[in-house]
């Protein structure tokens, strides 16, 4: 205890950075304990007199290095906003983080639905083109590998209902082959 004393006292700002790491890494500590040891750190940044600048990046590396657990982390933010709010200082906002930690999840959402909404026409495009070359194949019998091919490159699921149209209308495979290879009436390109 007579070490966390002195690098208290010490003006040096690698002596918060060690206490930061010494909080972290000690063990046997309550939740409640490291998250007052953890506050008293950041009000030490402040009363220091740091400037903003290096408040904000002091605070950053103290919260990386000495991480408290989520329902832990809630706490020590509402005990560092109130610290703020009494000292008129806002340097670090608790909405900030949460706003970042919202703007996170809300991203990796959007990004599931987003690959949902992808695999969905993924899907589909597969079922189309599986569905034009059934009919394809049941219209003309089989189906040579170089016109499977072309119909499994095609990534657009319009291309496909168009060739899926012309499949049913055309009456020989070499002319359904003309309109896939583009040089038919012109419906696909």
């Amino acid at each position: 205890m007579q070490y966390i004393r002195k690098l208290l006292k010490d003006e040096n700002v690698f002596s918060l950075l060690i206490l930061a790491f010494l909080g972290a890494v000690e063990k046997g500590e309550t939740i409640d304990k490291k998250i007052l040891f953890k506050v008293s750190l950041i009000k030490e940044l402040y009363k220091r007199g740091y400037d903003r600048e290096k408040i904000l990046q002091l605070y950053k590396f103290i919260d990386w290095i000495f991480v408290l657990p989520e329902d832990a982390t809630e706490r020590f933010h509402e005990e560092i906003k109130k610290y703020e709010e009494e000292k008129k200082m806002t340097y670090i906002t608790t909405a900030e983080r949460i706003g970042i930690k919202k703007g996170i999840e809300i991203g990796i959402q959007q990004g599931i639905e987003k690959g949902i909404q992808k695999g969905i026409q993924k899907g589909a495009l597969l079922k189309a083109q599986e569905m034009l070359q059934n009919t394809l194949t049941i219209k003309f019998g089989d189906l040579p590998e170089d016109i499977k091919a072309q119909i499994t490159q095609i990534n657009d699921l319009d291309k496909i209902n168009a060739l899926f149209e012309i499949a049913i209308r055309t009456d020989s495979l070499d002319e359904f082959a003309i309109n896939l290879n583009g040089n038919g009436s012109g419906i696909i390109n």
